[in-house]
């Protein structure tokens, strides 16, 4: 691409609607353009880490995962965006985008979905909590929000047919972005050796159980993906037919939480 031209560079969830983002992914096709989407979250360190130990096989096949983004807010905040009645609100949009964006960057596209979508919140005028399920041939991808977890639960569980991977605590970019720490040294994006990961393993009819450090996270290494992508450095990471998977994922999980049923991926 001519460094002259613009790299745009999209929130998540890429779009409102499939039809929207289609539009939008033809449009860079067809003139040549580099189209990202900001899909931060795959460079949290939690998540880094649980990619690297699936692509490792060091569970053996995967027969569940389970990814959680809980909160506790108990209180309505009418005036953020995903709390009021208008296209791209509600939690589904905002952190469900980044749980089936993980789960499908691990697993690929599922054969089916199944969702509970739900205003657990009294007043609420859009959907603060759910449960999504990805249905593959021998395993569960089941994803799941809430704004009433008081006590914390596991960020990520994993079982495997030789082992077991339980993560609690968030990454810790984000706390620190809001503190107005500015991103870099050596210590950005590192966590402290108490959130560390468990693993438990068989090996050799001997259950071993050790700490899994976290990797670093860097929320600047999507930016420096764009940019070696507009040098032709790179292939692009995060690509418009990525964004359009996940929004065809909402969308099923919206018709299967108001139909009560499976509905088959396409």
């Amino acid at each position: 691409m001519p460094l002259g031209r613009k790299a745009p560079v999209v929130d998540k969830p890429f779009a409102t609607s499939y039809g929207e983002g289609s539009e939008l992914a033809t449009i860079a096709r067809e003139t040549g353009r580099i189209l990202s989407i900001y899909q931060n979250r795959r460079w949290d360190g939690d998540f880094k880490t649980v990619r690297k130990l699936v692509e490792k096989n060091s569970l053996g096949p995967i027969v569940l995962y389970e990814s959680h983004f809980d909160r506790y807010r108990p209180h309505l905040h009418p005036g953020a965006w995903r709390e009021r009645n208008e296209p791209g609100s509600g939690l589904l949009f905002d952190l469900g985008t980044h749980l089936i964006d993980q789960a499908m960057l691990l697993f690929g596209r599922p054969d089916a979905v199944s969702a509970d979508i739900r205003r657990e919140r009294g007043r609420a005028v859009v959907d603060d909590a759910f449960d999504v399920t990805l249905r593959y041939p021998s395993m569960r991808a089941l994803l799941r929000v809430t704004m009433f977890a008081s006590a914390v639960g596991p960020r990520f569980l994993l079982h495997g047919t030789n082992g077991t991977y339980v993560k609690y605590g968030l990454d810790p970019q984000e706390e620190a972005l809001k503190r107005g720490e500015t991103p870099g040294g050596e210590e950005w994006g590192k966590e402290e050796t108490a959130s560390y990961g468990i693993l438990t393993t068989n090996e050799a009819d001997k259950i071993t159980t050790r700490a899994i450090p976290t990797e670093s996270g860097d929320y600047r290494a999507f930016y420096e993906n764009v940019r070696d992508a507009i040098l032709g450095h790179a292939p692009l990471a995060v690509i418009p037919e990525q964004a359009l998977d996940v929004l065809c994922t909402i969308e099923l999980a919206r018709e299967s939480s108001a139909r009560g049923c499976t509905i088959p991926w396409r």
